[in-house]
C-alpha cells in the first residue's frame, strides 16, 4: 500500500467516510448514464455519429483532435459547429475526442505529428505547445490572426497571450484560461452565525483586502473550535505545493517575475512568512496534517476524496481552480443533488486573500489551453489557411460561449463582456473581475531550478522538520550554491 494512501487513511472519521464515498464515485462512473455518456452525447451529438459520416464529395474535411472529457466535450466540437458558418469552401470537420488526461497530448497528438499524420488543428496546453513549436509541428498564427476580425474579440491580456508566444510569434488560439480561485462553504458560515449579507459581501471584502489570511485563519480556527468543522477541515490548501508557494509568496508581498528566464528576487523576509503562515494552518489543526510533506493531487484516491470532501461542505475554506466549481464539483461530484443549482447555494468563491491587510487580493494563473494549427511538416497537407477559417468561427460569441458555460471556465472574449447577442450566464457575470487581479509565475528554465528548492523546504515545514527561519537559510543556501545569479536574495 503507497505511503500517500496510507497517510490519507490516518483521516478522521468523516474523512474516511468521503473516502468509501470516493470509491463508490469511481464505480458508479462505470454504470451511471450520465457519466458513461460518450463525448459526443454529453455535447448533443448522436453515439458514433461523426465515426459515420461521410462527407461530400466536393467537401474539404479538416481533421480535429481534443482531450474532451466530461463537460469538457466542446473542445472537440467546437470546430464542428464552427465549420458550419464557412460558406466557402465548403470545410467538414472531422473530430477526435480524445480520453482524459494531459499526457494524451504526449502521446497520441504529438507522435501522430512526428509522423506527417498529425491533425490540422489540435487542443493543447500551453506547455506540450511550446514543446511541439520547438519540434517545428505548430503553424505560428500572425498572419491568421491578421486575416480575420473575429479574432479582435480575443481579451488583449498578458497572461493569456504569454504563454502561447514564443520569439515573437502567436502559437495559439486561447480557449480555455485557468485560473485559481478561493472557495468557501457558505453552509458553514452559516453555521457560523454569519448573515447572508455577510457571505455576500465576502468576496468583495477579499478582492479590497480587508479579508486577509489572518482573518481566514481565525475564522477557521473558530469553526475547528465550535465543531462546525472537524479538525482539519478549516482550510484545504491546493493539493499540489507549487501553487500554494506561489500564492503565499506573492500574498506577502513578494514580487513575481515578469518575464519569461528574468531573475527571481527572492526576498527572504516573505519567504520566511509564508512557510511561518503555512505551518500554523498545521500547527492549530486548520489543515489536516496528512497533507503535511504529501501533494495529494499525486494521487488519484487523494484527488478524488479532496474534491468529493469539499463538494460536499465538509471543508470550511480551500483553495483550487476556478473551473474545478462547474466541471468537477457540479459535473462529477454533487450532480445527483443538483449540480451547479446545488454548488451556487452551497459554495462561494473569490480571489486568493491577501496576506497585508488593505492590498488587494490576487488569483494565480495556471495554464491556457488552446487551440493549434499544425504545420504541413506534421499533417502532411496543406490545410493551414482553411483551419484559420474554421478557427476564426469557433471565436464568434454564439459558437464559443457553448465552452465557458459548459465548463465554468474565465471568457476569453471581451465581446461577450457587452454582447447583445449573447446572454452570459450569473457565473460569468460575477467571474469577470477576475481578469483584473490575473499574474502569473512564467514557466521557464530559471523557476524549473528554484521552485523546487522552494518546495522541498515548504514540506520540511509543514512536516516540522525545520522552523521557517532555517528553512529559509537552508533554501537560500542551497540556490545560491547551485544557481548563482538565477535569484537575487534579498533581506
Amino acid at each position: 500500500m503507497s505511503a500517500i494512501l496510507l497517510r490519507w487513511l490516518s483521516l478522521p472519521r468523516i474523512i474516511l467516510l468521503s473516502l468509501v464515498i470516493a470509491s463508490l464515485l469511481v464505480a458508479r462512473y462505470d454504470t451511471d448514464a450520465h457519466a458513461n455518456l460518450t463525448a459526443e452525447e454529453r455535447c448533443g451529438y448522436q453515439p458514433g455519429q461523426f465515426d459515420k459520416a461521410v462527407p461530400d464529395s466536393d467537401a474539404i474535411e479538416i481533421t480535429v483532435w481534443a482531450r474532451a472529457n466530461g463537460p469538457n466535450c466542446w473542445r472537440a466540437f467546437l470546430p464542428v459547429e464552427a465549420a458550419k458558418l464557412v460558406t466557402d469552401p465548403n470545410i467538414i470537420v472531422q473530430p477526435r475526442a480524445l480520453a482524459a488526461g494531459s499526457g494524451v497530448d504526449a502521446n497520441s497528438i504529438l507522435p501522430a505529428a512526428s509522423k506527417g499524420q498529425g491533425p490540422d488543428i489540435a487542443y493543447l496546453g500551453d506547455q506540450a505547445i511550446n514543446h511541439a513549436y520547438d519540434l517545428g509541428y505548430i503553424e505560428p498564427l500572425d498572419a491568421c490572426l491578421d486575416r480575420y476580425p473575429e479574432f479582435d474579440t480575443i481579451r488583449e491580456s498578458a497572461v493569456l497571450w504569454s504563454p502561447l508566444t514564443r520569439d515573437g510569434k502567436r502559437l495559439g488560439i486561447p480557449i480555455e484560461p485557468t485560473t485559481y480561485a478561493f472557495f468557501f462553504s457558505k453552509d458553514k458560515l452559516r453555521d457560523l452565525g454569519w448573515s447572508k449579507d455577510q457571505i455576500d459581501q465576502l468576496p468583495l471584502r477579499i478582492r479590497e483586502g480587508q479579508f486577509t489570511l489572518d482573518d481566514m485563519a481565525d475564522v477557521a480556527r473558530q469553526a475547528v473550535y465550535e465543531g462546525v468543522v472537524e479538525p482539519g477541515l478549516g482550510y484545504w490548501p491546493s493539493f499540489r505545493r507549487r501553487p500554494t508557494l506561489h500564492q503565499l509568496y506573492k500574498a506577502f508581498g513578494g514580487d513575481v517575475p515578469k518575464t519569461v528566464n528574468e531573475p527571481f528576487r527572492l526576498n527572504r523576509a516573505v519567504l520566511e512568512r509564508s512557510y511561518a503562515f503555512h505551518r500554523q494552518l498545521f500547527v492549530e489543526g486548520i489543515s489536516h496534517s496528512s497533507f503535511a510533506g504529501q501533494e495529494a493531487g499525486t494521487s488519484f484516491v487523494g484527488r478524488t476524496l479532496y474534491q468529493d470532501t469539499v463538494a460536499h461542505g465538509k471543508v470550511l475554506f480551500w483553495s483550487r481552480e476556478l473551473q474545478d466549481l462547474t466541471a468537477e464539483y457540479a459535473a462529477n461530484f454533487v450532480d445527483e443533488l443538483g449540480g451547479r443549482e446545488y454548488v451556487s447555494k452551497t459554495i462561494g468563491y473569490a480571489l486568493f486573500p491577501s496576506g497585508i491587510r488593505g492590498q488587494p487580493a490576487s488569483t494565480r494563473w495556471s495554464n491556457t489551453g488552446a487551440y493549434v494549427i499544425l504545420s504541413a511538416q506534421a499533417t502532411g497537407r496543406q490545410n493551414q489557411d482553411l483551419a484559420c477559417a474554421v478557427l476564426a468561427k469557433v471565436m464568434m460569441p454564439e459558437i464559443y460561449s457553448r465552452f465557458p458555460m459548459s465548463t465554468g471556465t474565465l471568457n476569453t472574449l471581451k465581446s461577450q463582456d457587452e454582447s447583445s447577442t449573447y446572454e452570459m450566464d450569473s457565473f460569468e457575470r460575477e467571474s469577470r473581475y477576475f481578469w483584473d487581479y490575473i499574474w502569473r509565475w512564467p514557466h521557464d528554465t530559471n523557476s524549473n531550478q528554484y521552485l523546487p528548492v522552494l518546495e522541498k523546504y515548504l514540506a520540511e515545514v509543514e512536516l516540522g522538520r525545520l522552523s521557517p527561519e532555517g528553512a529559509v537559510d537552508r533554501a537560500v543556501h542551497e540556490i545560491q550554491e547551485k544557481l548563482g545569479n538565477v535569484v537575487i536574495i534579498e533581506p
